[in-house]
């Protein structure tokens, strides 16, 4: 692991902007041809049906969190950008041991709460059903 090795895991609620903000930081280390990957928590551990222990997936997540960096790594990435939701500052220790113990920085993005309902409106538009849960 090099000096420059580092995972930056931006945290907000639902709607808040935190996948906004990891692509702008993907844009910001391309135009400075900074070796990197994005990764959508949400996305990796999206997966039916959840385990009864595990009702959110949050387990599934650490380990394919551990295994997406583990394969990052071996093609030549150290810097990474999480896009997340941090439930618990409990859980860092675990993010961290996922990410092979890099450094973790953790900023949190927040957003009005008429600009997180207007971007969850948006991101279900084709299923509403979607918020009346």
């Amino acid at each position: 692991m090099g000096v420059e090795a580092m995972v930056i895991f931006i945290n907000g609620t639902v709607g808040s902007g935190k996948t906004t903000a990891a692509d702008a930081m993907g844009k910001m280390f391309e135009k400075k041809r900074v070796a990197h990957a994005i990764i959508d928590l949400d996305l990796i551990r999206w997966a039916w049906p959840a385990a009864p222990d595990d009702p959110f997936n949050h387990e599934l997540e650490l380990a394919n969190l551990s295994s997406l960096i583990s394969n990052y790594t071996a093609a030549g990435i150290e810097k990474f950008v999480l896009a997340g939701v941090l439930e618990d500052a409990r859980e860092i220790p675990r993010y961290k041991e996922a990410v092979g113990g890099r450094p973790l920085v953790i900023a949190r993005v927040t957003a009005d709460e008429t600009i997180r309902k207007t971007r969850i409106r948006a991101r279900h538009e084709r299923d509403s059903s979607v918020l009346r849960r």
